[in-house]
């Protein structure tokens, strides 16, 4: 039926009819009802007709088809094939496809039962494997058969009857695609294979761990490698595609030319790709990037979802399968899909059935919304949001299982837009597919969108521009947009407000992305802990309180009462008051609020209580002292002794703890633990553990919560997420879980030790400081000299230091060290004071020795010292005595001592007294006394009776000409050209007395010494002009002052070895002082740092290092 037939006999009367004649009409009206079936229902497979298995054979079910000639093809019932046979075409029958003039493919023909007069007959598992890679055929054979022309007496011409036979074939694969190039399956009017992809793309996936739940650059990277991993080159190009293959229907919407061959497109699709790749900070809208993608990829189904169902042929061509239908693999379980479409004849209708106007018009909608959301993405709300351009809106929308045109137009679109075409509608109006009334009017629906809602509200406004206003229970979800770039605060805010306003059901959340920030909510989750903390605060309030009254009131009884014989003194009442404040130190380093407790102050004025209450104990009751660290046996008892402290200590401390410390320092800790805990609840990777169901949606459902995700950095929103529900915001918090002491730095408290003068000691600092559960604890010795001049070392990497005290020293040390907590790097600084024995302790003078010499002449003594004997002289005088190492030789020569009854009756005392001693002979056996147990030293016996030396000037210059002469005689000489001189001298113990022309004439004492350099300073030397501080020259020893003169230059020879009096002319103003520069400070010793700051009235502390007496005293605070 290759031509269809357009004429066709009409008959007459009386006409002679011919076999030519009737044969037309008969095949006109034949073609006529198969053109009937191909041209307007169909042709292919309509139904059933399936292959099936069957015991040793196949089965195929009842069914219809139409061929390409319009013939009709029906099983009527199952078939059950169990044999076959070869095939081959009846002689004189050709059939194109099978083989032209002659069959040239290997056909069998599948038959029900076997044949009685057949011997090429097997049955269908004979071979086993013979169905294999076989294919069936229903092939309707036409056969014209010649009926007998004589028939009896009759010898009439019959004619021929045309058989009709369904014929059921099997054929290989090879032979079957030798057909289908003579033939072909179903086509239609487009190409025969659109090869159009759908695409799925992927979802951006968080994990607590990964650094895109913790950096905003991983996190927009994140999103841009979820895209990119879809959006490629063959995805733009599958869209243009689209174009091509439904050409037909599209040509005409887009000026016959291919909107994506268009320049515009094309640089706004570059724009799009450079977005992916660009660096992140500079695509902070990356969601809403990521929610486009994924609405063009929805507009691009939903338009190859009408692209497919408008596949059809018009008209049909009759020559692709004549006679014949392929049903298909004759084993379908083998068959694969590429198999079944190909090896399989589908349906294609005409156009009556499925090429109505609508579709067509939805067809072109579909793809001219498509280019115009490309067109109209606004990428510059995406890469740079402008706050102040978009206010925060809430538009209900249907999302997200329906289609696209029937959801709120999202807020990067430019809904006004038209595209570069000229198009009738902007991409608003191409946003709904057209119904029924589009096809005869340019009506379109207008839609909700963020761009319908005026920026600022208006009197009475419509459903499009406040639906919230209105009913819009057919939405489920609200799309919430305009924030991104806003500031946190503000953005919640304006969404709270919303949500208040039109009492909406949705909740909203706000994470950080990044680590810091404030705890939004600071009176969550710690009353417990701040009800206890005020408990315990008010009792030591109390405690404080009640000791106040108490010293106020033995205060007012010694004034009342005891004014004639005081109960304590003047300084005993300092001292107490002074340690008192140390307890108001600490008390006030308690806030009514423990969140505003700071633990440092709290600590450290803990700490001086401790240090304070030791001093007291172990100091200045001298416990130390009393310990004996002489044994014969060599053995190291001070560092025995000094363990035996730092083991003990800790007790001490404990015990002490137990009273406030411990209790204020259990709830601090637990507050830090809920405080982390709860403050790291707002941020995104540890929200996410909590509630893994976040998802970005723009907006929320009703009933969900909405989510902002901000920076804490700049305060600005990057991103919003949702969550189905109420989200849980209430941060468990296991009371038996472990504490995270990390949070708390340690402690260093206290230590103490003991040792001899001139003997090393070791001692350990930590073992006070552990803490009942194990921590690693590392210490760092922060200066390898003492407050007095000894040397600390740290023994290898252990936690025990080797101290050294200065040669000749006795007396309090200390030295400072930081506390190291290795897993948390927190630190503390810690304080060890060390007591320092005499090696050979002797005793001056006692009281029952005082008391035996009798209360007149220790009171004669205190006038005599110009101190006060109303209060304990006879302790008044043994302090003195011990600071001045006993009694003077002024004290002898004018003063009680030169009384030979005093002398006489102190003798006696000290059972030193022997009959027929000379006055003379009793000073000098007390001052052997004072030598031998008060540390006096003997007058010195002089031996040089002559010194050879040179003089020279400040800047270690010779000077000639300089008149020396020995004090109080006529002895002398003068130096040479080189300023030397050689002197004898009549008896050992002289003065030198130096003068020369332009230099400060000054002296010098002679005892032991035989050489000398001598410095004499130029009356022209002038003073430099120095701001800082001015000090006496009494307060400054030599090495103060050689330090300062040195730096200042005035001392150029380092062999110089000037007296003090030398130096105080070098450097004393016309006031007898010395002003010193800020930065000289440093150069002086601690001693004196302290004594300059007293002169100053300025406060420091007891401990107080180099460089902070030097800050002390050059600011005045």
């Amino acid at each position: 039926m290759s031509q269809i037939i357009s004429t066709y006999p009409i008959f007459e009367g009386s006409q002679v009819l011919t076999s030519d004649q009737l044969n037309q009409l008969s095949a006109y009206l034949d073609q006529q009802n198969r053109l009937t079936r191909s041209k307007l229902i169909g042709m292919g497979i309509v139904c059933g007709l399936q292959i099936q298995p069957f015991p040793n054979g196949l089965s195929i079910s009842k069914g219809l088809g139409i061929t390409s000639e319009g013939f009709l093809i029906q099983n009527g019932k199952r078939f059950d094939a169990t044999h076959y046979r070869p095939y081959t075409l009846p002689e004189g029958v050709s059939y194109k496809p099978f083989g032209f003039p002659e069959q040239d493919v290997t056909l069998w023909e599948l038959l029900s039962e076997e044949p009685e007069d057949e011997t090429d007959v097997k049955k269908l598992n004979n071979p086993a494997t013979f169905l294999n890679n076989k294919f069936v055929l229903l092939y309707l054979e036409i056969f014209d058969k010649d009926l007998k022309s004589c028939l009896g007496n009759a010898c009439d011409d019959k004619g021929q009857d045309r058989l009709l036979t369904l014929r059921r074939l099997v054929v290989s694969k090879a032979d079957l695609d030798i057909i289908l190039t003579r033939s072909s399956n179903v086509s239609g009017e487009f190409s025969a294979d659109p090869d159009l992809k759908n695409y799925h793309f992927k979802k951006p996936l968080f994990s607590p761990s990964t650094p895109e739940s913790t950096l905003i650059g991983p996190f927009i990277s994140h999103y841009q490698n979820t895209i990119t991993e879809t959006v490629t080159t063959e995805y733009w190009d599958n869209l243009a595609q689209g174009y091509k293959v439904f050409e037909p229907l599209l040509a005409k919407s887009f000026g016959f030319s291919n909107p994506f061959d268009s320049a515009p497109v094309i640089n706004k699709i570059d724009q799009i790709n450079q977005s992916l790749t660009d660096a992140p900070v500079t695509v902070l809208g990356i969601q809403y990037l990521y929610d486009f993608f994924k609405e063009l990829n929805l507009a691009w189904d939903e338009f190859l979802e009408t692209g497919l169902s408008l596949w059809y042929s018009c008209p049909t061509d009759p020559s692709l399968f004549p006679l014949h239908l392929m049903l298909g693999r004759a084993i379908p379980a083998s068959e694969t899909a590429e198999e079944f479409y190909k090896y399989r004849h589908g349906l294609v209708q005409p156009p009556i059935f499925n090429g109505q106007k609508l579709l067509q018009e939805k067809l072109n909608q579909q793809y001219r919304r498509l280019v115009l959301m490309i067109e109209n993405l606004e990428l510059g709300i995406l890469r740079e949001p402008s706050p102040e351009d978009f206010p925060i809106k809430i538009t209900p929308s249907i999302e997200k299982y329906d289609d696209l045109g029937s959801r709120s137009i999202p807020y990067y679109y430019d809904i006004n837009g038209k595209g570069s075409f000229g198009s009738w509608f902007s991409l608003e109006k191409n946003w709904k597919a057209p119904g029924t009334l589009q096809l005869r009017s340019s009506d379109r629906p207008e839609v909700l969108a963020y761009d319908n809602q005026p920026d600022t509200p208006v009197a009475n406004p419509d459903f499009l521009e406040s639906p919230l206003n209105f009913n819009w229970d057919p939405y489920p979800f609200l799309r919430i947009e305009g924030h991104l770039g806003h500031n946190i605060e503000d953005a919640k805010t304006a969404i709270q407000n919303l949500i208040n306003q039109f009492n909406l059901p949705i909740h909203l959340e706000a994470l950080h992305l990044d680590a810091g920030g404030t705890l939004t909510d600071s009176n969550c989750g710690w009353n417990d802990l701040q009800e206890e903390y005020m408990h315990h605060r008010f009792l030591l309030l109390g405690l404080i309180r009640d000791i106040s009254e108490g010293i106020e009131y033995f205060r007012e009884i010694n004034i009342k009462y005891y004014s004639d014989d005081p109960i304590y003194d003047e300084e005993q009442e300092s001292e107490v008051l002074e340690a008192f404040k140390l307890f108001q130190d600490w008390n006030e380093s308690l806030p009514e609020c423990l969140e505003d407790l700071d633990w440092d102050i709290f600590q450290e004025s803990y700490k001086k209580i401790l240090q304070r209450l030791l001093d007291i104990f172990l100091i200045e009751m001298t416990l130390l002292d009393d310990i004996d660290l002489t044994d014969d046996k060599e053995i190291p008892l001070q560092n025995i002794y000094s363990g035996l402290i730092a083991r003990a200590s800790p007790i001490v401390y404990r015990v002490l703890d137990l009273f406030y410390f411990t209790k204020i320092q259990r709830l601090f800790l637990s507050y830090l633990h809920r405080k982390e805990k709860l403050h790291n609840s707002k941020r995104f990777t540890e929200y996410i553990q909590q509630n893994p169901g976040v998802n970005h949606e723009a907006g929320v459902y009703k009933g969900g919560t909405f989510i902002l995700l901000y920076m804490t950095s700049s305060q600005r929103v990057i991103g919003d997420f949702s969550l189905p529900g109420a989200a849980c915001d209430c941060q468990c918090i296991d009371s038996c879980e472990g504490d995270d002491w990390n949070l708390l730095p340690p402690f260093a408290r206290p230590d103490y030790a003991v040792t001899m003068e001139n003997t090393p000691v070791e001692i350990p600092v930590v073992i006070n400081d552990r803490l009942p559960i194990e921590r690693e604890y590392v210490v760092e010795l922060l200066s390898e000299f003492t407050e007095k001049g000894g040397k600390v070392s740290q023994i290898g990497s252990s936690s025990t230091f080797l101290y050294e005290p200065p040669e000749g020293f006795s007396g309090d040390d200390s030295f400072n060290y930081k506390l190291v907590d290795k897993a948390s790097e927190l630190s503390d600084v810690g304080r060890v004071t060390i007591w320092v024995k005499e090696a050979n302790p002797t005793v001056c003078y006692t009281e029952d020795i005082l008391n035996c010499w009798g209360i007149d002449n220790v009171t004669k003594a205190l006038s005599g010292r110009n101190l006060d004997s109303s209060n304990n002289p006879t302790q008044t005088l043994l302090d003195s005595l011990r600071e001045t190492s006993g009694f003077t030789l002024a004290e002898m020569e004018d003063g009680i001592l030169s009384s030979q009854q005093a002398l006489e009756q102190l003798l006696n005392c000290l059972q030193l007294l022997v009959d027929g001693m000379t006055q003379a002979e009793m000073r000098q056996a007390i001052l052997d006394y004072q030598a031998a147990n008060c540390g006096a030293q003997p007058e010195p016996t002089c031996t040089s009776t002559g010194v050879i030396g040179q003089v020279i000037d400040a800047s270690g210059e010779p000077i000639s000409g300089v008149q020396i002469t020995i004090e109080g005689g006529q002895i002398g000489t003068v130096t040479d050209l080189d300023g030397r001189f050689t002197l004898q001298f009549p008896n050992p113990g002289v003065t030198l007395q130096f003068a020369a022309v332009g230099f400060v004439s000054n002296t010098r004492d002679i005892c032991d010494e035989t050489q000398i350099t001598h410095i004499l300073t130029s009356v022209r030397v002038s003073q430099p002009a120095v701001t800082g501080v001015s000090t006496s020259v009494a307060t400054l020893d030599a090495t103060d002052m050689f330090k300062l003169a040195s730096s200042r230059g005035l001392i150029t020879d380092a062999t110089a070895t000037p007296d003090k009096n030398d130096l105080i002319v070098l450097l004393q103003d016309d006031k007898q002082e010395i002003s010193l520069a800020n930065e000289e400070l440093s150069l002086l010793k601690n001693d004196t740092l302290k004594v300059i700051a007293d002169e100053n009235d300025l406060q420091y502390r007891s401990n107080s290092t180099k460089a902070s007496l030097v800050e002390i005293i050059s600011t005045k605070k």
